[in-house]
């Protein structure tokens, strides 16, 4: 394609676009509703429906939301694996980790993030370093910050094993200095003696 051709914009502009240009909005919803079978139309209707959209009288509907994120995880939408483990992750963390090494399996670096995140929460620190600095090595957002919480989790983990390592070094090895033994009135009278 050269420079000069337009570009053709891809499902999700379209999707956006003729719903910024719908005048009837619901109605424009329920059309895609209706019609959806590719991963970008459940990304929009998960989206939609996730917070809804007030001033269209679209109102907020979780169940709907996380319904088409299920069906576009089903397809292989990484972004609706993603947003689908980060919300079902205290509840499911086996379910939410399962989609996220599918969506890290397809190359998306978002997921890297998120299971550092899993792993931080499950207390697993190497496993979240990991993670981040896979997702950090990519520019994914937040995974700079995770990264450097994670790096002083470790350190303030590693001085504590080492305080506790010097307690126990001290509990063993340090002694006071021996008391020497009170001389008796015998033993002063020799001394005076000599």
């Amino acid at each position: 394609m050269s420079s000069t051709e337009p570009k053709t914009p891809s499902v999700a502009e379209t999707l956006v676009s003729g719903f910024r240009e719908a005048k009837d909005k619901v109605a424009y919803v329920t059309k895609v509703e209706n019609d959806a079978k590719s991963a970008p139309e459940f990304e929009f209707l998960a989206a939609v429906f996730a917070s809804g959209v007030k001033e269209f009288k679209i109102d907020q509907d979780t169940d709907k939301a996380k319904k088409y994120l299920n069906e576009g995880a089903k397809i292989g939408s990484t972004s609706c694996m993603i947003s689908l483990a980060d919300g079902i992750a205290q509840e499911e963390p086996g379910k939410a980790r399962s989609l996220l090494d599918a969506a890290l399996s397809a190359k998306d670096m978002r997921a890297a993030n998120s299971l550092g995140v899993l792993a931080m929460r499950a207390g697993n620190i190497d496993d979240a370093l990991a993670k981040f600095e896979l997702a950090e090595s990519h520019s994914v957002p937040n995974a700079a910050n995770n990264l450097l919480v994670t790096r002083l989790q470790k350190s303030a983990q590693t001085l504590a094993a080492a305080q506790e390592l010097i307690a126990k070094a001290m509990r063993q090895f340090a002694r006071p200095a021996p008391v020497a033994e009170p001389e008796t009135t015998e033993e002063k009278k020799e001394e005076a003696k000599n």
